[in-house]
């Protein structure tokens, strides 16, 4: 009888070359004994158990080599479509070169020049003359001012004399020659010293006094009210100022 080939099962592929595929079936030999037929079934039955691992029908694959890295070709190939849509395009604007200005310096402000403090013109030291003459003159002063107090108006005037021919133009002298005339009753000479003196001195209180007093005895009325106003004026608070006041008061009646 002849061995029949025993069929694979559905699904599996028979790879070509193997046993039992129609195309590589040799020819039908005689028929052996039935030892044969029981290796043959034995050896299909080895077939199906070890289907894919006999070296002849399923060959081990290959190992892959491993990759090679990217040439520069490929590195500088374009990318695709779905890669330019999958990575953000990133622009760099590149403004061109601005020129270098210099740093703009602030407006020079006209400098102010210094202000130089006001000097007064300074007096010449006094020579040992002058020193002399008014050390003296405050001398003779003094006599004068103490002989009219102990009621010696003739000798007061000519110390006071004195003092005016070391300085014609001083207030003081000029004001107490005045007093002394007055004091013996020589009203016109009194009336001249005390119009020099405020020439001298304006606000003198001893001449404005003097003058409205000498007025005063005179009779002229409306001067002598005029000037203790203006002695009042200039020294509200002076130590004749109640005497002026009652003057006035006794000329108004």
């Amino acid at each position: 009888p002849v061995a029949q080939t025993p069929q694979q099962p559905s699904g599996t592929p028979t790879p070509a070359g193997t046993p039992g595929s129609p195309s590589s079936a040799a020819p039908a030999e005689p028929s052996q004994p039935h030892a044969d037929s029981a290796e043959a079934r034995s050896g299909v039955r080895g077939d199906e158990r070890g289907q894919g691992s006999s070296p002849t029908a399923n060959p081990p694959s290959p190992v892959p080599a491993p990759a090679a890295p990217p040439s520069s070709a490929a590195a500088a190939a374009p990318k695709s479509s779905t890669e330019e849509q999958a990575s953000p395009k990133v622009t760099v604007e590149t403004s061109p070169p601005q020129e270098r200005r210099p740093p703009e310096q602030p407006p020079k402000v006209a400098e102010r020049p210094p202000k130089v403090a006001e000097v007064s013109p300074k007096r010449p030291p006094a020579t040992a003359a002058e020193s002399q003459k008014t050390g003296g003159l405050k001398r003779i002063l003094a006599d004068a001012r103490r002989l009219r107090a102990r009621g010696k108006p003739e000798a007061a005037l000519n110390m006071y004399g004195r003092a005016v021919e070391v300085e014609p133009k001083n207030a003081d002298a000029l004001a107490g020659r005045g007093l002394c005339y007055l004091e013996l009753s020589q009203y016109g000479p009194a009336e001249a010293s005390f119009h020099a003196a405020l020439e001298a001195d304006a606000r003198h209180a001893e001449a404005l006094m003097g003058l409205a007093e000498t007025y005063r005895y005179e009779g002229r009325r409306t001067e002598a009210v005029t000037y203790y106003q203006r002695y009042l004026a200039a020294h509200p608070d002076g130590e004749d100022a109640a005497a002026a006041r009652n003057a006035i008061d006794a000329l108004k009646e």
